[in-house]
């Protein structure tokens, strides 16, 4: 029997690779299995958790969060003029 489980998750844009991380360690995946899960090359899944990535492709981001069963409400940081 497959549970399919979205945990919601409210975090700070500059939290995101922290958060991404987290989510797939507890949920005990390797990042070769998480990458392989969204279909993405486990170098970048491992640059994106790492923070080497100054912007993240929302296709590749969509990936992720699916990948992990997340559903993410991101809000900028207070110092920050964007979004």
């Amino acid at each position: 029997m497959i549970i399919n489980r979205t945990i919601t998750v409210s975090v700070v844009i500059d939290d995101l690779p922290r958060v991404i991380k987290e989510a797939r360690e507890q949920l005990g995946l390797t990042i070769a299995a998480a990458s392989r899960k969204a279909g993405l090359d486990q170098s970048h899944w491992r640059h994106i958790e790492n923070g080497r990535y100054k912007s993240i492709p929302e296709r590749t981001l969509d990936k992720m969060i699916k990948a992990l069963g997340l559903d993410l409400e991101i809000s900028w940081p207070s110092h920050c003029s964007c979004g």
